[in-house]
């Protein structure tokens, strides 16, 4: 083990949160956006709980609906509390849509 290394114990692990709520907005361009939490675990969660674009990716996907239902584990950081990791969610509209051929147009701006 290296010296410089901090030795953690399990008390000073962030502790997450179980949470089911549906997603406020999402804006791909920021790479963030909000869910309004329905319920939550062991502790009462005021306000809206952040989604980085981060946990999209990890769950396999860069896109959510505003709306969609999500279960996800939260913790709480200096900012307030935010998504660690996507458990289930509805995919996105344009995922759903897989049978349909997308069709490119050239345009000239």
């Amino acid at each position: 083990m290296n010296q410089t290394e901090p030795i953690l114990d399990a008390e000073d692990e962030p502790e997450t949160v179980r949470m089911i709520g549906h997603v406020k907005w999402f804006d791909i361009a920021k790479g963030f956006g909000f869910i309004v939490p329905e319920t939550v675990e062991r502790v009462s969660v005021e306000g809206d709980v952040m989604l980085h674009i981060s946990c999209l990716r990890a769950h396999g996907e860069s896109l959510v609906d505003e709306g969609a239902r999500i279960v996800c584990n939260i913790e709480e950081r200096e900012k307030g509390w935010q998504v660690v990791h996507i458990i289930e969610m509805e995919t996105s509209k344009f995922s759903r849509n897989t049978d349909e051929a997308v069709v490119f147009e050239s345009v000239t701006v």
